[in-house]
C-alpha cells in the first residue's frame, strides 16, 4: 500500500509539472510585455503602438531570456528598428 501511495504521489507531481510547465513561458512573456509597456509609458505613443512594439520585441527574445525588453533592446538595434517600424512608432 505504501508503495502504491508513493507511486501515485510521484505520478501526480509529474502530471502537475507537465500541465504547468508550458504555461510558465507564456506567463513570463505576458509579464515581459506588460513591463515593456510600463517602461515606455512616457514615450507619447498610442497604447496599440506599445502593445505591438513590445509583443514584437518579446517575440525576438528567447523564452529563457532574463533581461527586460528595455535592457535587451539596447543590444539588439536591428530588432528594435524592425519592431518600431511594425508598430508605426512615431519619433
Amino acid at each position: 500500500m505504501t508503495r502504491y501511495i508513493g507511486t501515485l504521489a510521484v505520478f501526480s507531481i509529474f502530471a502537475t509539472a507537465l500541465a504547468i510547465g508550458p504555461a510558465l513561458p507564456q506567463a513570463n512573456t505576458a509579464a515581459r510585455i506588460k513591463q515593456c509597456i510600463a517602461d515606455n509609458k512616457d514615450e507619447e505613443q498610442e497604447p496599440q503602438v506599445l502593445q505591438v512594439y513590445c509583443t514584437c520585441m518579446s517575440g525576438y527574445m528567447g523564452p529563457q531570456e532574463l533581461k527586460s525588453i528595455k535592457d535587451w533592446e539596447s543590444s539588439h538595434p536591428k530588432e528594435e528598428e524592425t519592431c518600431a517600424d511594425k508598430a508605426d512608432w512615431e519619433d
